[in-house]
Order: structure tokens, then C-alpha cells, then sequence
């Protein structure tokens, strides 16, 4: 009888165990989609996040748009309290095109972000965790094509909305 208990009682928490690690997988796959779709539509909202393993954060839903917010997202399912976040890095590419294993600033690849997913939750006493790594590519751009000049110069920096000025004349007659 206390043969048969124990192997059961192993047979359960291995059944919970996968329960719970495919739940984790299911959480860490959606956090992935939604940072690809937040990359997507506004692509510096991922890259100007601040880098690194130390700076977590998550995707949710405010005012009616998906944002990344800071720290980590608890959710609890299945009578377990699941943790998750991810963090991002800069990538640097080698003279073929191949990512680097070890980022160098000199080669740096502004169109390519490394995500890193963590999903954890406790189990009896200690902590399972999964984590997986991917990268997102920058390869959407906007582009706007300007046939208004009439404002003169004066346009300093980058053009971030379309107007009717250019930085400087020379011989223009605008």
C-alpha cells in the first residue's frame, strides 16, 4: 500500500509538473507574440527600452493598446501563481551578416533586438523557470514623400511628420 501511495503520489506531481510547464510555455508564447506585435507597430518602444537582464518588463493592454510596461506580469492559473517578464539587447552583426555571440558596439545592428522570455513558478519549496531567446527584426519602415515646399527652410533634425520645409536654400526658388 505505501508502495502504491508513493508511485501515485509521483504520477500526480509528474502530471501537474507537465500541466504547469505547459502553461509556462503557453504564457512565455504569448509574451513573445505580443512583443513582436508591439516591435511591429512601433518599433522603439522595443529598442529604446533600457538593455539587459536587470531591466525586466511585460506587455499589457492600456487604453485600449498594447504597451510595454516595467517589471514582472503575475498571472495565476491552474492553482499556481506563474510569474513572467522578458528583457531586451542590442545585437551586433559579424562581416558576413551572422549575428555575434558577444555584442560589440562597433558592429552593431540597430534593425535587430535579442528578446529574452522568462515564465517561473514555485513548486514545492523551489522554483521552475523556462526562458527562451529569439530576435526581432526591425523591417517595416515608414516613408512619406514630400511635394510641398513652400514653408522655406528651417527644418532642423530629423523629420519626424510630414510639413512643407526643408534645413537650408541654395538657388532654390521655392
Amino acid at each position: 500500500l505505501g508502495t502504491a501511495s508513493a508511485a501515485l503520489f509521483l504520477v500526480m506531481r509528474s502530471g501537474q509538473f507537465s500541466q504547469q510547464t505547459e502553461v509556462a510555455s503557453h504564457l512565455g508564447n504569448s509574451l513573445f507574440n505580443m512583443v513582436t506585435v508591439i516591435g511591429e507597430a512601433d518599433w522603439h518602444s522595443i529598442y529604446d527600452l533600457n538593455k539587459g537582464s536587470a531591466n525586466h518588463y511585460f506587455a499589457a493592454t492600456s487604453t485600449g493598446q498594447l504597451l510595454v510596461q516595467s517589471g514582472d506580469q503575475r498571472s495565476f492559473h491552474i492553482n499556481t501563481d506563474f510569474t513572467r517578464y522578458f528583457y531586451a539587447e542590442n545585437v551586433s552583426r559579424d562581416s558576413n551578416g551572422n549575428i555575434e555571440s558577444v555584442y560589440n558596439s562597433v558592429t552593431d545592428d540597430p534593425f535587430t533586438q535579442k528578446i529574452t522570455i522568462g515564465v517561473s513558478w514555485p513548486v514545492y519549496g523551489t522554483t521552475n523557470a523556462i526562458s527562451s531567446v529569439t530576435y526581432i527584426t526591425r523591417w517595416r519602415n515608414r516613408i512619406f514623400r514630400q511635394t510641398d515646399w513652400s514653408g522655406g527652410s528651417g527644418q532642423e533634425g530629423p523629420v519626424a511628420s510630414v510639413n512643407n520645409k526643408f534645413t537650408s536654400q541654395t538657388n532654390i526658388n521655392f
